[in-house]
Order: C-alpha cells, then structure tokens, then sequence
C-alpha cells in the first residue's frame, strides 16, 4: 500500500491552480490503493512554495474515521483506501494529489445544484481557470492548457461506481461542452443543448472553440488556413461569437474580431455576435435565442413555431 501523503480540499484545489497556471508540475502516478502517512513525515516545501497554504490549514485525506484525529493547522477529510486508476497526481516525493477527474467527482458530491456541478465540469475540461479550482466567485485566468475532457471525465467515471458524488457527475457530465475559454462562455453555450425542463433552450449541442480548417478553394477570402468559433454548430453553419467586455473592447481587439468575423462569414458561416449586456438582459437574450432558433428552422425549412415546438 501507499504511504503518502495526500492533499485534500483547499490545499489540493489550489495545488491543481498553481499546476495550471505553470507554477507546480505534477506526474501521473497508477497508485489507487493508499494509507497516509503522518503529516510530520511529507516535506510540504513544494505546497508552501505553491502559495497552496496561504492563510489556510492544510488539507490532507485520511482513509478511517479513526485516523482523523484533532491537530492544529491541519484538516482531515475522509476517503476509501481504493480508489479508481487516474485519481493521484504526484506533487513531490512523499506527496500526492488528487486527479482533475477525483477533483470532479469530489466537486459534485458537495455541488449544492446541478449547474454548479456542470461549471466545475466545464472549467475541468476548458481552458480557463479560477484561483482555487470550483470558486466561481474569485478570478480567474484564461488562454491555459485544458487539463481534462469530457471523454477523459467518462472514461474515470466509469471505473467510480460507487464513489461518493459519482452519480451527480455523471447527470452533470450530460451537459459539459469541452474547450471554454471563460465561464460566461461556457454557460451560453451548455444552455443552448440543455432542456428547457432544465433550463436550457433545447437547441442542437454546439461545439466550443473546435477547430474548422478553411477549403483551399476559399484560402484567398481568409487571413488564416483555419478558425475556432467559440460556439459552432457545423450542422446549420452558425457561430455564436462572444465578445466579453474584458477582452473585447480595445481597438485593437475591436479591429482583429471585426476582420475574424468577415474571414468566417466568408466561408459561408452565419456570424452572430453576443456582448456580456445580452447575456445579462433577459430580453436582449431571448431575443438572440429566437434568431438562433429563426436560423436553424429556415436550415431544415422548417416554420420557427413548428420547430419550436
């Protein structure tokens, strides 16, 4: 059996933050079954350097209630001595850490709703990231390497029958999109696939910032062999392309968006911008949603009500 020690709660989501942002590596590691080892033994340099302790006690898991005894500084949580392949991560010698995919399923089982679950999920498997993984409410960074999928989360969930929280991942799993480059993004584009009985729009899903490489025959109308629309649906050659107020605004920005959106219409795609203010206005909303689902009835040459319904 393993003894290490392994990182838990706040310790191990802003360990996973700072792995992120290029500040810690981490290694895979096949170790599933484990026993922690006593805190006083692990060299925790690593975690301090991290930032991971900051203002915080530490957070180290234990696998019997009878090992989680009271020690200043330090905070015990609970869990089983097996665990599915893919659930550590190497910190440094003596140290593990939860996976992207444990985190998830950990996540979930203390989300106090579904769509904090399905933004977990999407930061996981999108290319941004909070402060401390899961806290919505602190800043975040974007541009990063994704770290996870939604295959890679399934794949894990299959082998976690039984976990705590599992059963709530997997309902939360249906709806993450891969890719997101911001939660405001992640959020327009989950609503358009979920159903209406769960809020969504009920729309076709979209694809999140996949590539589409441009035809040579067309290579003399772009600036570039190939685009990502934030939110694509291939199907009815329409992308939603948010400009969020922060990353949006400036004139140089301003310029590069306007040429990118005239380079993807080019290509015969139906470009339709959408501002942090839509969002934020139900009315400006519903709208841009009506045009959404105006454009794909007159794809399938359908009346919008009869698609609608």
């Amino acid at each position: 059996m393993c003894h290490e020690l392994i990182l838990a709660g706040e310790t191990a989501a802003r360990v996973l933050a700072a792995s992120r942002r290029g500040e810690l590596e981490l290694e895979r590691t096949d170790l599933h079954v484990i026993a922690p080892e006593d805190v006083r033994e692990a060299d925790l340099s690593p975690v301090l350097a991290s930032g991971a302790l900051d203002n915080d006690p530490l957070h180290i898991f234990v696998t019997a209630p009878r090992l989680r005894a009271s020690l200043r500084g330090i905070t015990h949580h609970l869990m089983p001595p097996e665990l599915p392949e893919g659930s550590l991560l190497r910190v440094a010698p003596g140290i593990l850490c939860p996976s992207w995919e444990f985190l998830f399923i950990r996540g979930c089982a203390e989300a106090r709703t579904l769509s904090d679950a399905i933004m977990l999920g999407t930061e996981v498997c999108g290319t941004y990231a909070h402060q401390s993984v899961g806290h919505r409410d602190q800043p975040i960074e974007t541009g990063l390497p994704r770290v996870s999928s939604t295959g890679e989360l399934a794949a894990y969930l299959a082998r976690a029958t039984g976990m705590r929280g599992a059963r709530k991942a997997r309902e939360a799993l249906r709806w993450v999109l891969d890719n997101a480059n911001s939660p405001r993004e992640g959020i327009l584009a989950t609503l358009q696939g979920m159903p209406p009985r769960l809020g969504g729009l009920g729309y076709p899903r979209p694809t999140v910032n996949e590539r589409i490489d441009v035809p040579r025959s067309k290579r003399h109308l772009t600036r570039s062999d190939h685009y990502l629309p934030d939110i694509f649906w291939d199907a009815f050659l329409l992308d939603l392309e948010y400009d969020s107020d922060e990353w949006h605004l400036k004139p140089r920005q301003v310029r590069r968006d306007k040429g990118r959106i005239n380079d993807i219409q080019a290509l015969g795609i139906r470009v339709m911008p959408v501002t942090t203010e839509m969002i934020d206005h139900f009315d400006q909303f519903e709208l841009l949603e009506r045009q959404v689902g105006e454009h794909m009835a007159r794809t399938l040459g359908e009346p919008m009500r009869r698609h609608l319904g």
